[in-house]
């Protein structure tokens, strides 16, 4: 695959809350019913910045006016299909808006605070991974590692200085 095939966007509130999302649970959709952030594929000619803005207004309303583009973080791929490339974009909000979800791809959408994060070790049947909870939210696999280079390469920091989250 020449680029991305994909993009998600971590879309903070000034709560010091990530936006995301538990995907509908549709046959044949690998990432049915999982914990992500709102994305998906790039479509024809779509440059992965699009395809978040896209996506974000597709899954849960959110137009493109409303986000402030913040970083873009390294590209990732799932476990199992290392070609695949997705690239995370970073945003800010100015509040936490009433969501329009769309019941096809969002059962559920939720702004999540890091620091309330639980680290766990999940059994898989492909063995132990590692992943965190809030509540009954379980965030493994590729949604983890974004959060991880979100938090460890300081892009927080912008979107969130120190001094407001003392």
């Amino acid at each position: 695959m020449a680029g991305p095939g994909a993009a998600v966007a971590i879309i903070c509130s000034p709560s010091h809350r990530m936006l995301m999302i538990k995907r509908a649970v549709r046959e044949g959709d690998r990432w049915s019913g999982q914990i992500a952030f709102p994305g998906g594929h790039t479509e024809d000619k779509e440059k992965p910045l699009e395809c978040a803005f896209r996506e974000v207004k597709e899954e849960v309303g959110l137009g493109g006016s409303l986000l402030n583009y913040q970083a873009q973080l390294g590209d990732v791929s799932p476990l199992s299909t290392p070609e695949f490339l997705v690239r995370p974009f970073v945003f800010s909000i100015e509040s936490e808006p009433k969501l329009t979800l769309n019941s096809e791809e969002v059962s559920e959408a939720r702004w999540l605070d890091p620091d309330e994060r639980v680290n766990v070790s999940l059994e898989l049947p492909r063995g132990k991974v590692d992943g965190y909870t809030w509540g009954e939210w379980v965030v493994w696999g590729m949604s983890k590692r974004i959060i991880d280079e979100f938090l460890s390469e300081g892009v927080f920091l912008k979107v969130w200085p120190r001094s407001a989250r003392s």
